[in-house]
C-alpha cells in the first residue's frame, strides 16, 4: 500500500509529491536495473518497484501457504527469466557494469585515510 499511496500522491497536483517528484528524472542506476527510458522520471521507477514489491507479496503469500514437502513452484520460472534477462544483457551494444560503482553509477571513490589522496576502487 505504500507505493500505491505514494504514485497516487505524485498523480495529485498540488501535494508535495506531485510537486516534487512527479517530474524528477530517474537515476541513471534505476534507469539501467529498470530498463527505463533516457528520460525516464521518479514516477516510472516507482511504477516499477511497487510491481516488482506485487511479485514479492504474491512469492511469500504462496510459500507462507505451503507444506514443508511441498516442491518450489517458481523453480522453473526462475530460470526462464534468468535465461531471458541474460540474453537481453547481451544485447545491449555497450556492456552496462556495475562493479566499482557507486548507485549513481560513478566510480565508487575510497575514504580518505589518514588525510591521504582518495583512490578509486
Amino acid at each position: 500500500m505504500t507505493y500505491t499511496n505514494i504514485l497516487e500522491m505524485m498523480e495529485t497536483p498540488g501535494t508535495h509529491l506531485h510537486d516534487g517528484w512527479r517530474e524528477m528524472p530517474a537515476p541513471e542506476i534505476a534507469k539501467t536495473y529498470w530498463r527505463l527510458d533516457d528520460d525516464a522520471t521518479m514516477y516510472e521507477v516507482l511504477q516499477q518497484v511497487a510491481v516488482d514489491e506485487t511479485n514479492h507479496r504474491d512469492v511469500n503469500h504462496t510459500f507462507a501457504s505451503m507444506a514443508y514437502d511441498d516442491p518450489n513452484p517458481y523453480v522453473a520460472k526462475h530460470a526462464e527469466a534468468q535465461a531471458a534477462s541474460a540474453a537481453y544483457w547481451q544485447t545491449l551494444s555497450a556492456p552496462v557494469e556495475g562493479r566499482g560503482k557507486d548507485f549513481d553509477m560513478k566510480e565508487r571513490v575510497a575514504p580518505e585515510v589518514g588525510g591521504g589522496a582518495k583512490e578509486a576502487m
